[in-house]
């Protein structure tokens, strides 16, 4: 009688431990309770969502960082059903790390030379991670400063008045100044951020236009070109 005792307390312990497995594997699969649902109502966890704002992408190369070592990757993430618990992003095929952020999320690293790279990212509520997300983008560094372009040309012409299309830029950096040479003893200066310049000539004729550009560093590029004034 005793050694029966033994054995049926033997056998409710080991019942009580697969009950208990029993428990724990339902509660580690994607089945979780629902506040605000009717009692007793079970419904099945939703994954997250996972999304990359910048760099922004596309189907061919996308961003183009230029210049810079240091790259931020921001983003969003969400649950349709509970929080998130945090954001993890690979890069270049590199282990999985954690951003900051879970919500908006912020994650940096360093490059150390030109190319392209992808970066992905998903999001994890506890149970279930998101689907994978990427952008990739091309990276240019430079050794030195990369002088400006200096760039123009003539978009309309009403007589003796011309309209000149600055499309200048800079690689590395952006363009502090603009000087415009228009050729008939006149010359004009501009700061900071210009597309649209007009000059009204006084007689009609072909004038040698030209356009100086400087740029964050202090390297500058001059683009000269004949420009004829007509009725």
């Amino acid at each position: 009688m005793g050694l029966c005792n033994v054995n049926m307390k033997k056998s409710w312990k080991i019942a009580g431990m697969i009950v208990a497995a029993i428990i724990l594997v339902v509660a580690l699969t994607t089945i979780t309770y629902k506040e605000g649902t009717q009692s007793g109502e079970i419904t099945e966890n939703q994954p997250p969502i996972i999304s990359i704002e910048s760099p922004p992408s596309h189907p061919s190369i996308t961003a183009v960082i230029v210049g810079k070592e240091n790259i931020t990757v921001e983003g969003t993430a969400s649950d349709p059903d509970g929080s998130i618990q945090h954001v993890e992003v690979r890069f270049a095929g590199d282990n999985w790390t954690v951003a900051d952020g879970t919500e908006s999320w912020k994650w940096n690293t360093t490059v150390h030379e030109s190319g392209n790279y992808t970066v992905e990212a998903r999001s994890y509520d506890g149970i279930l991670y998101s689907s994978v997300a990427s952008t990739t983008f091309k990276v240019h560094l430079f050794a030195s400063n990369h002088p400006p372009d200096a760039i123009f040309r003539v978009i309309t012409q009403f007589g003796e008045k011309v309209a000149f299309w600055d499309t200048s830029n800079d690689l590395d950096g952006y363009i502090v100044n603009r000087t415009w040479d228009f050729g008939d003893g006149t010359t004009e200066e501009i700061r900071g951020a210009s597309w649209v310049t007009h000059h009204v000539y006084s007689t009609l004729g072909t004038y040698t236009v030209s356009l100086t550009v400087w740029d964050d560093d202090g390297a500058k590029d001059t683009m000269t070109k004949s420009v004829t004034v007509t009725k």
